[in-house]
């Protein structure tokens, strides 16, 4: 299973179709079996959905930018990333208004 990569970009590089199909297939009914676990998530458990978004998106800095450090810019970014997330707030809750 490992070892892939090389293979799907040759293939993607060259327009293998042999190779490319049966991955653009199992992306296209792994994509619509996630929305609809999605949209049964929302449905059942709407807040909760959001937070476990909100928590994918947050665990992800660290692996997306593994420099990221707690010297001065990386506290001006959590400064700005709170300041954003407050100014998103209070504009979602003029729209609701």
């Amino acid at each position: 299973m490992f070892g892939l990569y090389e293979m799907y970009l040759n293939a993607i590089s060259t327009v293998n179709l042999t190779f490319l199909f049966p991955i653009g297939i199992g992306l296209i009914i792994g994509g619509i079996i996630c929305l609809f676990i999605m949209n049964l998530l929302f449905k059942i458990a709407k807040s909760y959905t959001y937070f476990a978004i909100i928590g994918f998106i947050l665990g992800s800095i660290f692996v997306i930018y593994p420099g990221f450090t707690f010297d001065l810019h990386g506290c001006i970014s959590i400064i700005l990333l709170i300041i954003s997330f407050m100014i998103g707030l209070k504009l979602s809750n003029l729209k609701n208004n």
